[in-house]
């Protein structure tokens, strides 16, 4: 037949168009063990080694049996088996796979287990973003793609619904039939109002057709006619299943996915533009700057400037050129590694720098990607000021414009997306090398050991000053004249000294030996002893600092809140007496010397209650900078997410403070919903439920599939069954937010601890004042068990849901004895 290239061209651009995929559909990708994804036979196979070892293959057997065998003997090994099999390695996806997810569709559905659709969106770069959203859960949220995302509703379960959720053996299927599932009404009814594409399926799912069958009796005979016209695209068909599908106006078109790919899709291509606008008047494309990686070839071409860095300030590249950056013995020492390291064949992963605040990583870092520019390899840089985001990194490897090397100061600014991108690129021939530098506490926050998988990482701790550094450090100081208190104590004393009293930590021997004052009281001291209108410039640009990030002339103007002349010149003050730094030029931005400056003088703001007016300031800054158009991972989107977090602002400021500062900003952030979200977490937190749920609401209504207010919805309807636990409604609540939580967990688990901390903390709290029967609370706390124990699993270095994992076992022992 005439491929249906301009009636498929017509329903993408209005965007009406459904992809429906099924077990064929993946037959050309690999798994993470570099296999081919497993038919239903290889399948079958494997299971029946896992459940009967020692006994012949029975090939008359089913899957379904098997599958249901394997779960009874063993459900662990049965679900770390299928894992493997059906996880696919996004570096084995041919590319015309991307051909289908570039289209405008108005959703996906698909019959496969497995990750294909988004390790692809991991891979290349797409116009929305992939979200899969699982069949079998009683809540499966809102399945309706939209500006930014395309939704891919998994019919049977995806990988973490297994090994009891998803719907592969004969009881399962039985369980299915048995009730009408919401998400197949949903399907049979798009059925008569889109136009589908199936693909990789003969479309004999008993669950299907079971509700198509039930959706076409409804209507009285002659629906069919007004069915939009759909296609299954299949190399093979029997003429009584083409028949059958004809009566539902289905045309057989009889290619594989491949053929189809390249012969049908590749002529859409311009119907993206039209369809997204339809669903958009904007996509969700990465912004050019988070896509610009800096290289260290062009950041070095400066002038060789004169800093402060022996005093403590924050390196700068002519720091390292000008040898007032020492070389340490650990400089040769991480060198190696990292030569090693590239010089190993195949996957190469990762160098991790770790070290304490002050310990010299970005000074090693800056070494480290100095000497391989110096060799001629292309290296870039990305630090606190840079504006590339992960998406925009792997978009640089996929368009052939990232560096041979990527080095990353403060790698934990990029989220926690990191490690599963890190996976996605490092294992992707030529294989790029990162060296990434993290402060040492927040290393396993960041980089979580089971979303790296197999990808190689090389950790190197930043070590204290030896004696030769000490050495090399007073002859760096006389240099430079910067001996300070050191001067006129003999070569001995100032060894002494600088070992004794700093504990060989490097920014500390820098400011504490050379000053004779221990190096907190210097940083308060420096900062007590301004005037008012440099107080209030420096509070600022320290607070902001601490959070990683710098500011411009204008973003301090309007944190002080005056734009006037006194401001203007208190600033070129400061910054001619060396007490906060500029980049200088037109685009200046200004920060303290160094971070833990910065914090230290955070931390004595904090404890004066002075921080209100600071962060106020900072938030208006962030608030207008950030559009509604603006993409998540665009800086200032993420600063602005920093600086609301309900957690972060309780600290800070306490709960009151907190409540008043978001009352202050709601002109501001009216239509931000991550400030409402924010805003409701604290009243929740608080105990005020009423008004908790209105601000909820409120996010809700702005950002209607925000996962992180579906886990604030889900703890607010657990606290308020709590407030009148013998409520028949209360129960009704807490089934919800269980829902609701199991959905998160689908879709995020491995991503988000907090919607297994929620569950389980809410369980044992519903256990304890809920549930008076000992088996409902027996099960109950089994339940809630289970779920966190598979947190633990996904967050191995997570210590609070550990700690609640003791707790619930704790109880579940209490429950026994006072039974």
């Amino acid at each position: 037949m005439t491929p249906p290239i301009p009636y498929l061209t017509t329903q993408l651009e209005t965007a009406r168009a459904i992809l429906f995929t099924g077990a064929g559909f993946s037959m050309t990708a690999k798994n993470v063990n570099g296999e081919p994804m497993p038919s239903a036979g290889r399948l079958k196979e494997e299971l029946w080694k896992l459940c009967f070892p020692d006994a012949p293959f029975d090939s008359n057997s089913t899957l379904q049996s098997v599958y249901e065998a394997a779960l009874m003997r063993n459900a662990r090994e049965t679900k770390e088996l299928l894992t493997a099999l059906l996880s696919v390695d996004g570096n084995s996806l041919p590319e015309w796979y991307s051909l289908f997810f570039k289209l405008p569709w108005f959703k996906c559905y698909t019959l496969n287990i497995d990750d294909l659709a988004q390790r692809l969106g991991n891979m290349v770069w797409l116009p929305r973003k992939i979200e899969p959203v699982s069949g079998v859960r009683d809540r499966v949220g809102n399945t309706e793609s939209d500006k930014d995302i395309l939704r891919i509703v998994h019919l049977n379960g995806t990988i973490q619904d297994l090994p009891k959720d998803v719907t592969f053996s004969t009881t399962q299927y039985a369980e299915r039939l048995a009730r009408q599932e919401p998400v197949y009404t949903q399907l049979s009814a798009e059925l008569l109002s889109h136009p589908f594409v199936f693909i990789g399926t003969t479309l004999d799912e008993s669950l299907l057709w079971q509700h198509i069958q039930l959706r076409s009796t409804r209507g009285g005979s002659g629906l069919g006619e007004f069915r939009r016209k759909s296609f299954l695209v299949t190399p093979h068909l029997d003429k009584a299943r083409e028949v059958a599908l004809s009566q539902y106006n289905v045309e057989w078109i009889p290619m594989n996915a491949e053929h189809f790919a390249t012969e049908v899709l590749s002529k859409l291509e311009g119907t993206i533009p039209k369809g997204i606008n339809v669903i958009s008047k904007r996509s969700a494309g990465v912004t050019d700057n988070e896509s610009i990686i800096q290289e260290v070839s062009t950041l070095i071409g400066g002038p060789m400037s004169r800093t402060e860095f022996l005093l403590g300030t924050e390196p700068i590249w002519s720091d390292i050129q000008s040898g007032r950056a020492i070389t340490r013995n650990s400089d040769d020492d991480l060198w190696n590694k990292v030569s090693d390291v590239r010089k190993g064949k195949g996957a190469r992963g990762f160098v991790l720098v770790t070290g304490t605040a002050g310990s010299g990583k970005s000074t090693a870092l800056m070494r480290i990607a100095l000497h391989l520019s110096s060799d001629g390899t292309r290296v870039g840089w990305v630090d606190r000021d840079s504006e590339v985001s992960l998406r925009g990194i792997r978009r640089a490897f996929q368009n052939g414009t990232a560096p041979d090397v990527i080095v990353i100061d403060d790698a934990d600014l990029l989220g926690i997306d990191l490690g599963p991108m890190l996976r996605e690129i490092c294992l992707n021939a030529p294989y790029p090398f990162f060296v990434l530098g993290i402060r040492s506490g927040r290393v396993d926050r960041i980089l979580n050991p089971a979303q790296l998988g197999q990808t190689p990482s090389h950790e190197y701790t930043m070590p204290l000053l030896t004696d030769e550094d000490i050495a090399g450090l007073i002859d760096a100081l006389t240099n430079d004249n910067k001996l300070g208190k050191l001067r006129g104590l003999t070569r001995i004393e100032q060894e002494n000294a600088l070992r004794e009293k700093t504990g060989r930590e490097l920014l500390v021997a820098m400011i504490e030996a050379t000053s004779g004052l221990r190096f907190e009281e210097k940083a308060v001291k420096e900062y007590e002893e301004l005037d008012e209108d440099k107080k209030r410039i420096y509070a600022i640009v320290a607070t902001a600092t601490a959070l990683q990030f710098s500011l411009s002339k204008k973003d301090i103007l309007i944190a002080v809140g005056r734009q006037d002349n006194a401001v203007l010149n208190a600033l070129d003050q400061l910054v001619r007496r060396n007490i906060i730094l500029t980049t200088g030029g037109a685009e200046s931005s200004y920060r303290a010397r160094h971070r833990v400056l910065g914090e230290i003088v955070e931390r004595k703001l904090q404890s004066a209650g002075q921080l209100y007016d600071v962060i106020r300031g900072l938030l208006i800054v962030v608030a207008t900078q950030v559009t509604p158009e603006m993409p998540r991972g665009a800086k200032p989107k993420r600063l602005l997410v920093r600086l609301i977090n309900n957690s972060f602002l309780h600290r800070m400021l306490g709960p009151e403070q907190a409540r008043n500062l978001y009352g202050e900003l709601e002109s501001h952030l009216n239509n931000e919903s991550h400030y409402w979200l924010q805003r409701g977490v604290l009243e929740v937190e608080a105990g005020n439920l009423r008004l908790a749920k209105n601000w909820l609401d409120q996010a809700k209504g702005i950002s209607p599939d925000d996962n992180f207010v579906e886990n604030e919805y889900a703890l607010w309807e657990f606290r308020t069954a709590l407030e009148t636990p013998a409520d028949l409604k209360s129960r009704e609540l807490v089934d919800d937010a269980c829902n609701a939580l199991e959905h998160q967990i689908a879709l995020n688990g491995k991503r988000y601890d907090s919607p297994y901390h929620i569950l389980g903390s809410q369980c044992l709290a519903w256990v304890r004042r809920g549930l008076k029967q000992f088996e409902e609370q027996r099960d109950f706390l089994e339940y809630g068990t289970g779920r966190v124990k598979e947190g633990v699993q996904n967050h191995p270095t997570n210590d609070k849901l550990k700690s609640l994992l003791k707790e619930m076992e704790d109880e579940k022992l209490n429950l026994v004895l006072r039974r």
